[in-house]
């Protein structure tokens, strides 16, 4: 394994500072679903917003990895802008977390029924597995937008 240089590794630290506060800033910024209805209502707004951030980090990074594929970026800004503020912006995890408390206050609901819970866990595995497909496609736009901007199309 290569060695990373300091300068990469303080360039991802510091932007995955960056990223994870811009994702909640534009989570503050767009409360879908924070407003007194229900609180499984606020945490599916919360998966919904977090779905809408890795899209369009998605989209961002994409966009990144094509310009700098075309320019002179020194290692420390490319994998500090890539990886620590797009990594960071953009979270599988979180959106996970997002949906199983959803779930879970479902779950203790009384109006849930096993089928509200079958239904509201394929919903958001469907979300989950349609983002993440849609969230390639978007990357891939990305791509083809930045190469289109620095006339390297392929």
């Amino acid at each position: 394994m290569a060695r990373v240089s300091s300068r990469t590794l303080l360039a991802v630290a510091l932007g995955g500072v960056l990223g994870g506060g811009l994702r909640l800033a534009a989570m503050e910024m767009f409360p879908l679903g924070q407003e007194p209805l229900s609180t499984w209502l606020a945490l599916t707004g919360e998966f919904l917003t977090l779905t809408v951030i890795n899209l369009v980090g998605s989209f961002a990074l994409g966009w990144v990895s094509g310009i700098a594929s075309h320019a002179a970026w020194p290692e420390w800004a490319r994998v500090g802008l890539s990886t620590g503020v797009l990594g960071s912006f953009t979270t599988l995890s979180a959106l996970t977390t997002a949906w199983l408390a959803a779930l879970a206050v479902l779950s203790t609901s009384s109006a849930a029924t096993g089928a509200s819970l079958a239904t509201a866990g394929a919903l958001g595995l469907a979300v989950l597995f349609g983002s993440t497909m849609l969230g390639a496609l978007l990357a891939a736009a990305g791509i083809r937008s930045a190469d289109g901007r620095t006339g390297k199309e392929k």
